[in-house]
């Protein structure tokens, strides 16, 4: 059959159509030059499906954690806006903070200096009217209504400092006890000056890993390493860590409550006692004396 013997192949096998003759020949032909036919090899088959298989749920694995990275990454983002927002409130209220001390520290220095000025015209009027009561006549009604206009000024230097007038008679709050409000005022600045420091430590920490995400997220295999690493989860708790420590375990509300409270309460405490309490020599010097 392989050398095309049609007489072999009509005669003897009976084959008459030439399609299948050729056909005959070539099956022939291929078992001569190659050999018998192999059986089919089912372990390549099935490794090629299970590859396939693999291949597939890779793909489908690596196209979820891209989405959970880039909700993550949205997540995170959004916390930095808040933890910015807050940042950016507490430095306003730090300013009004500092703005009101200095309002409180000029309004201590013009009440001093009026009431030096007044007791400086009270005494010359004094000594001009024991010299010679008629030349100084004038003098000395000019000199009475500096003194009406200088008491007006202290009033209104007083109102604005809101002190609290002390009648006669009534109790006097001891020297020590403004000593130790003074101390107790510049213990408690300490502490809100150590937690502010370690709030913005917290949030410089954040911000930088938050950088580094930024410049990853935008590849696909970037953000595939990013969901099977631990930098998001170390970065979502310092982020957490610093919000705790900005908003004192609650929103950005509250603490501005607490120190709007903070300052009210001690203008109070400064207004009923009568002395100044936020302006002192210093925790160091409190601390030696008491």
């Amino acid at each position: 059959m392989a050398v095309a013997n049609n007489n072999y192949l009509s005669s003897v096998l009976g084959v008459k159509d030439v399609i299948h003759k050729q056909k005959l020949t070539l099956k022939a032909m291929d078992v001569v030059l190659f050999g018998p036919p192999k059986h089919h090899n089912y372990v390549k088959d099935v490794l090629l499906v299970m590859s396939l298989v693999i291949a597939t749920g890779g793909c489908w694995f690596a196209y979820v954690q891209h989405n959970y990275s880039q909700s993550h990454l949205k997540k995170m983002m959004k916390d930095m806006d808040s933890l910015q927002k807050a940042e950016e409130a507490l430095a306003d209220l730090q300013k009004e903070l500092d703005k009101a001390k200095i309002e409180q520290e000029t309004a201590v220095i013009q009440k001093q200096k009026l009431e030096d000025e007044i007791l400086a015209t009270r005494q010359e009027r004094e000594l001009l009217q024991a010299n010679d009561p008629e030349q100084t006549r004038s003098v000395v009604e000019h000199l009475q209504e500096e003194v009406r206009l200088l008491r007006e000024q202290l009033s209104m230097a007083q109102a604005a400092m809101a002190r609290y007038s002390v009648a006669g008679g009534a109790w006097v709050p001891p020297a020590s006890l403004q000593h130790w409000l003074q101390l107790t005022h510049e213990l408690e600045l300490r502490h809100y000056n150590a937690k502010k420091a370690a709030a913005e430590k917290q949030l410089q920490a954040a911000k930088e890993g938050c950088e580094k995400l930024r410049r990853k997220r935008s590849s696909f295999m970037g953000s595939f390493r990013i969901a099977h690493g631990s930098s998001i989860d170390d970065i979502d708790g310092r982020i957490l860590q610093a919000k705790v420590l900005f908003l004192c375990r609650a929103a950005l509300s509250e603490v501005t409550k607490d120190l709007q409270e903070r300052l009210h309460r001690w203008k109070q405490i400064e207004r009923l006692c009568g002395f100044p309490i936020v302006h002192n020599q210093g925790i160091g010097h409190l601390e030696g004396l008491l």
